[in-house]
């Protein structure tokens, strides 16, 4: 399968992604915090690789690559909001098959209705009757040959933190194999010698 069609599957794929709304991330002449999001993966299975990290139910990050491209840990960074709010992360790597599937059409099916009424006016009325063509929609199913995104391992995690104003943070996100993952946060203090002091980030209390 070449790579074209691997990419309009995996775009089908994810299709429903495109619902959800975009994280508005602050300009640097405004308030905010800076996120780096870290991922290393211990196993890697199929042909590709998506992931997608989210603020509050909002995306903030997402990315597609090869499954061969990520054997050394891989950084990225974003300006956040500096108030509370909820991280998950989540990736998927998968592969595309070409399967004979059952889906679902409809198709509008014409039907006749006779009406029965008064046609003509006063001593020269008459009974009469009408015929009308209308539609109905039925739906059906067939076999057809289509190309399937197949889930080759996935892995989900969140939590949740308050970035300070100027504060940088560091996402650790580390994957080892379907269903088994880590994520944790360290607030990252500069250090004299250019490197950075790690502390867990603090949890903000519930709401």
């Amino acid at each position: 399968m070449s790579a074209a069609t691997r990419a309009l599957a995996l775009s089908a794929l994810f299709a429903t992604a495109a619902c959800v709304p975009p994280y508005r991330a602050p300009r640097l002449d405004e308030p905010h915090a800076v996120v780096k999001l870290r991922r290393s993966y211990l196993s890697k299975a199929g042909t590709s690789l998506h992931e997608d990290l989210r603020i509050d139910d909002h995306r903030a990050f997402e990315a597609g690559v090869r499954a061969g491209d990520v054997d050394a840990p891989r950084i990225d960074a974003l300006l956040v909001h500096p108030r509370a709010g909820t991280f998950s992360f989540s990736s998927q790597f998968s592969h595309v098959e070409n399967r004979f599937v059952t889906e679902s059409y409809s198709v509008q099916v014409p039907y006749t209705v006779n009406s029965y009424g008064t046609c003509g006016y006063g001593r020269s009325s008459y009974g009469c009757s009408q015929t009308t063509t209308q539609y109905r929609t039925e739906y059906r199913t067939r076999q057809v040959w289509k190309d399937v995104v197949i889930d080759d391992g996935t892995c989900h995690l969140r939590l949740r933190f308050a970035p300070s104003p100027n504060g940088i943070y560091l996402l650790e996100y580390q994957y080892l194999e379907p269903r088994e993952c880590r994520l944790t946060c360290f607030e990252q203090r500069p250090k004299p010698d250019g490197t950075f002091e790690n502390t867990p980030c603090a949890v903000p209390p519930a709401e």
